[in-house]
């Protein structure tokens, strides 16, 4: 059993003085005035300018004794959690909202104190229903991070309104980050199109980018995000606007083309599909959302381009997001896992991950010498 949070610790009870008016605050012993209450540092009227001590004579204002009492409700969860932690120990009273949910990062300091933070939170924000604690580090095939439910009902399905979409997941089984949103929010009013993302998590650009009018390829190689996907592109009803995929990303993406092409054929005069019309169709986005490692995914496409299934007339546009020390070049890392230098590149710093760690989105087009036959090719070894 933690420490308990006990309410009535809190109760206050501060001594004022107060000018009795008819108006402001109610006055409980005459029902005809009001009270203005005045700063605790006040003891006495000789403590106000003489602006202020004209007006109490003029307004033939009663100086009076006032207490004014204060308990749990009046304290900020920062102040809560100063009061009940021991001195000189690190406030963790920011937290991320997911849905119903507070996700806070609490530090081993705080483990014989982690329910008690739980339950402050819980009793200091009316929307939130559950707290939970990250323990250990996200996983790194499925992106998703073990957590411990500190306070409330133990459940952690959410649904979340991003963008004009509803998102629910298993937050326990699936990656998202509220933080991002406005990252997301950024990226999907850029695409236009067909869009192939190649680490879709549960759609947070997928969703969007299908609402403002794309069609969208979306995978993922968790099955829990993809099971969460599907269920939310038929409640958002774009069924008809996302392709959904679990596969390796390298296989998708030469699956995800050659499921484009064979979809955008000509109709006869019939309205009915010419399956013998295989076009030469191109996606318009790449879009790689998993930081830690979009960048080594990279080399899929000169491969592609060798294998003839991007066209070098292809305006194509890849958005790759990374993770960098404060040491290393986003471009020189994206031209590092796709083996070629690019010509065209816009550079976004998104956030700070970490001290010495930040989170970018590197946007450029892919460079002729990824074809065959182009000069000023750069083997991935130089």
């Amino acid at each position: 059993m933690g420490i308990l949070l006990n309410k009535e610790a809190f109760v206050k009870r501060i001594p004022v003085l107060a000018l009795r008016v008819k108006t402001v605050v109610a006055d409980e012993q005459d029902t005809a005035t009001r009270l203005v209450l005045l700063s605790e540092s006040i003891s006495d009227i000789d403590g106000l300018s003489e602006d202020a001590r004209k007006a109490i004579s003029e307004f033939k204002a009663e100086v009076v004794p006032y207490t004014v009492q204060v308990g749990f409700d009046q304290y900020s969860t920062h102040e809560v959690l100063e009061r009940l932690l021991p001195e000189g120990m690190d406030i963790p009273s920011a937290f991320e909202t997911v849905g119903h949910i507070a996700h806070v990062n609490l530090r081993d300091e705080h483990e014989l104190y982690k329910e008690l933070i739980g339950e402050v939170i819980l009793e200091k924000n009316s929307q939130i229903r559950t707290v939970v604690n990250k323990i250990g580090a996200i996983e790194s095939t499925f992106r998703y991070f073990k957590m411990e439910v500190l306070a409330g009902i133990p459940s952690t399905e959410v649904e979340v309104q991003e963008e004009g979409c509803t998102f629910r997941f298993d937050y326990s089984k699936v990656y998202w980050n509220s933080r991002l949103q406005y990252e997301h929010r950024r990226l999907v009013q850029m695409l236009r199109g067909t869009v192939c993302d190649m680490f879709c998590g549960v759609g947070p650009f997928a969703l969007p980018a299908a609402k403002r009018g794309c069609t969208v390829y979306a995978n993922d190689l968790n099955p829990e995000s993809i099971h969460w996907l599907q269920i939310n592109v038929g409640r958002n009803k774009l069924i008809q606007k996302v392709n959904v995929y679990n596969m390796d990303a390298r296989e998708f993406v030469s699956k995800a083309i050659t499921d484009l092409q064979n979809m955008d054929k000509t109709n006869d005069l019939d309205g009915k599909v010419n399956n013998t019309n295989k076009t030469n169709a191109q996606f318009d986005h790449f879009v790689m959302n998993l930081p830690a490692s979009a960048h080594e995914f990279l080399d899929v496409f000169p491969k592609l381009a060798q294998d003839g299934l991007i066209s070098q007339d292809a305006t194509s546009t890849v958005h790759c997001y990374i993770f960098c020390k404060t040491d290393e070049d986003p471009i020189e890392k994206i031209e590092s896992g796709l083996g070629h230098k690019v010509t065209t590149a816009t550079v976004k710093r998104v956030r700070d991950v970490a001290p010495n760690k930040e989170m970018f989105c590197v946007s450029f087009n892919l460079p002729p010498s990824i074809f065959p036959n182009a000069a000023n090719k750069r083997s991935r070894t130089e």
